[in-house]
């Protein structure tokens, strides 16, 4: 049974994500940046689209409103994003990146892409390509 559990999909795919995540907080660290991946994850939702609600990330990263509630606290203490009204309901304030956080988030692919590059390493393009088709076919399947 313990084999079983080991060997088990959602095993294996939560043991790679958090040596991901503890990669990319390990590369983080170098910058004197102590973040969770939460903070990473808000990050670069807002990099992908400034002016996001606070739900709108929690539900894009799967996450609970308490925990994005204090990592974008976290992240505008430390001047990487601001909230601004919004144009079509001034009570509703919408999240945007400081300049600091743009120049941070500029930072991340090349940071990404060697953590990436050495979690792939063995794999030939074939393998690599039907994984994230694998992948994507899962999380289509679930959601």
């Amino acid at each position: 049974m313990k084999k079983q559990a080991q060997e088990s999909l959602g095993f294996l795919m939560g043991r790679a994500y958090r040596l991901l995540g503890k990669s990319l907080k390990e590369k983080l660290s170098g910058k004197s940046l102590n973040f969770a991946k939460e903070h990473y994850q808000i990050l670069m939702q807002l990099g992908f689209q400034d002016g996001k609600h606070q739900q709108e990330i929690a539900n894009c990263i799967y996450k609970d409103k308490g925990t994005i509630a204090r990592a974008i606290n976290r992240l505008e203490k430390e001047n990487l994003i601001e909230r601004r009204p919004s144009h079509q309901d001034k009570r509703q304030k919408l999240l945007y990146l400081t300049e600091e956080g743009k120049a941070l988030v500029e930072e991340f692919p090349p940071m990404t892409k060697g953590i990436e590059k050495q979690a792939l390493k063995g794999l030939d393009k074939n393998q690599i390509k039907a994984f994230k088709d694998t992948l994507i076919t899962i999380y289509e399947n679930l959601k």
